[in-house]
């Protein structure tokens, strides 16, 4: 279930969703548009934009049409598993009470969401509009708060509105994160800002995006490059579009880059004052752009950095003009024929971006990407690719485009191995085994005791080097012993009498020095098998003891090949152990 089925990010990922598990699943869909090809059923949702403004307000909040289609649907339906994504759009909360019913009447049934965007925030976004400011200050506090801070890009009265809605999914009357049994983000750096706002850990995930596969063009070449530079998706303040034309603009000042063109590709409300800001700076939009005067110059721009005297000056009159054109929304094939032909892919956003699904639809294609620092975007551009640049006036990006397009052949040699690895990484195969592990449902009873793992999170999250905590579910003993078997410190942080401490032993078999609390029978098990202990409930115990291990790993390593082999020999003396219990006489 979704708002939307086509156009956008989280869009593409519900489609692709639906692509992939269609091979093993039996599929229904739901959403406020048009019929899947896949799916066994299509429930048509209602869409409160479809109403006057009164009605609309109504449903926005809770649309109780919405409730009634869905409960009959369900119980009609009966399925297993309900995978929900972007509900908020156009739904409203309604369609959670009709899973929460749902859930009572089939207490089986496996509740799933991808939270796509922020849910710890009424915005959804952790940004104020109103301040074109980043903003956490509803992270740990009541949502309501966004009628006063007034957040929503639209203003006041839709802030006092999105206040209302939380109570309906995050306040008084249901709480989306105590309903759904996993919630799935996109990447570590959104899950990490859900755990910090309370969040279970127990139910968090991260599975990366599928990836549209249509985009992959395994054959581009530097033969196939024009001097283009391409921005896609939704023109929005976030998406900071206005920083790239004046990027731009500053690239084009030089002699050899004035050939170069600037195609901006979608819609969104900022679309006709991206053009504006186009145009007083090129000129004429109909084809290549007229030069400007410098009496002409817009205000904002006339004394900052752009025009100071580290900046190249405005050319000639004789000087090539520039190409600046905005295309509307295209289908992923007539994005990839521009994406093979454009240099490079900029996405300049201001805000938290949870992923950045563009960065590797545009390495796909054969487009080498530039992102700013910020979000999910660092976090991207480690594991997938690209380069970085640091937000500001211009300037920054501006340098970031020029060091790329003066050393383009060197940084497109990388783009065949960035797409080797999307293509491993992002397989439709992975996905599915992903979503497999997250339909079926871990509770704390299965994962075994201790509290203590949050107090591991906390660790890890105060350590700068660590950026990617991996949840998953219980795996099979020669899963697990390879993942072991490449651990250099495995940890049990339980808080509880464990009876013997098992994982210690199969730690030490597998060949990760294990490190538990002092606590019950672990430092029984501790001292006669091997291992090392910390204070239970003191991080200062448990941080300095992970830097002792790792300070002498290969001392310590040693040891634990002494280890194995005293517990090679367990085995035989349980095994004289039971013997002898079986077969010895017992006297009254």
């Amino acid at each position: 279930m979704a708002s939307d089925n086509f156009q956008g990010g989280a869009e593409s990922v519900f489609r692709n969703t639906i692509e992939i598990t269609a091979k093993d699943f039996i599929i229904y869909t739901a959403s406020c548009d048009r019929e899947i090809a896949e799916s066994q059923k299509h429930i048509i949702l209602d869409d409160y934009q479809n109403y006057n403004k009164i009605l609309g307000v109504l449903k926005y909040i809770f649309n109780l049409k919405n409730y009634r289609i869905l409960s009959g649907a369900l119980k009609t339906l009966k399925p297993d598993i309900i995978h929900t994504q972007n509900y908020l759009s156009r739904l409203s909360p309604s369609v959670l009470f009709a899973l929460k019913k749902y859930k009572k009447y089939n207490s089986k049934v496996r509740l799933i969401y991808t939270q796509h965007g922020f849910g710890a925030c009424a915005n959804l976004c952790f940004y104020n509009y109103n301040k074109n400011a980043i903003c956490e200050e509803c992270k740990n506090k009541s949502q309501i708060r966004i009628a006063w801070k007034n957040c929503d890009r639209r203003g006041r009265i839709y802030s006092i509105l999105k206040s209302i809605r939380t109570l309906f999914y995050q306040g008084i009357f249901l709480k989306e994160q105590n309903l759904f049994d996993k919630i799935i983000f996109v990447s570590n750096f959104q899950m990490q800002k859900h755990l910090e706002a309370g969040y279970d850990a127990q139910k968090c995930v991260v599975i990366t995006n599928p990836i549209d596969k249509k985009f992959y063009n395994p054959n581009v070449s530097l033969a196939d490059k024009e001097n283009l530079i391409v921005f896609f998706g939704r023109i929005c303040a976030e998406k900071n579009v206005e920083l790239l034309i004046k990027a731009f603009r500053m690239l084009v000042n030089e002699p050899e880059f004035s050939k170069y063109r600037l195609l901006i590709i979608g819609n969104g409300e900022r679309k006709e004052k991206c053009k504006n800001l186009a145009k007083r700076l090129f000129g004429d939009l109909a084809g290549n752009l007229g030069e400007i005067q410098k009496d002409k110059i817009p205000a904002e721009i006339q004394g900052s950095e752009i025009l100071s005297a580290n900046t190249p000056k405005i050319p000639q009159a004789n000087a090539p003009k520039p190409l600046c054109e905005f295309i509307s929304h295209l289908s992923p094939s007539e994005l990839k024929e521009i994406l093979k032909k454009s240099k490079i892919s900029v996405l300049p956003s201001l805000w938290y971006e949870t992923f950045g699904l563009t960065i590797l639809e545009s390495i796909l294609a054969g487009a080498f990407p530039l992102m700013s620092d910020i979000g999910a975007l660092s976090e991207t551009k480690e594991s997938f690719g690209g380069v970085t640049f640091k937000l500001d006036n211009g300037e920054n990006l501006y340098i970031a485009l020029k060091n790329t397009l003066e050393n383009y052949e060197e940084f497109f040699k990388k783009i065949p191995s960035y797409q080797k690895n999307i293509i491993e990484t992002t397989n439709d195969k992975n996905y599915l085994n992903a979503l497999a592990n997250a339909y079926k449902i871990t509770t704390a009873d299965d994962m075994g005791g201790g509290g203590g793992i949050l107090l591991v999170l906390e660790i890890f999250s105060h350590i700068s080097k660590v950026n990617s905590v991996i949840f998953m579910d219980r795996l099979p003993p020669e899963c697990l012993k390879n993942i072991l078997k490449n651990a250099k410190i495995s940890i049990l942080p339980s808080l509880l009498y464990e009876t013997f401490g098992l994982t210690i032993v199969e730690s030490i078999l597998s060949g990760s020095i294990p490190l538990s609390s002092d606590i019950g029978a672990l430092s029984e098990t501790s001292k006669e098998f091997g291992g090392f202990r910390f204070i239970p409930n003191s991080k200062h115990s448990l941080k300095d003891s992970m830097r002792a291990i790792l300070l002498n790993y290969e001392e310590n390593l040693t040891d634990l090949l002494v280890q194995q082999k005293k517990l090679e020999t367990h085995n035989k003396t349980y095994e004289q152990d039971i013997k002898s219990l079986y077969f010895s006489e017992f006297k009254e």
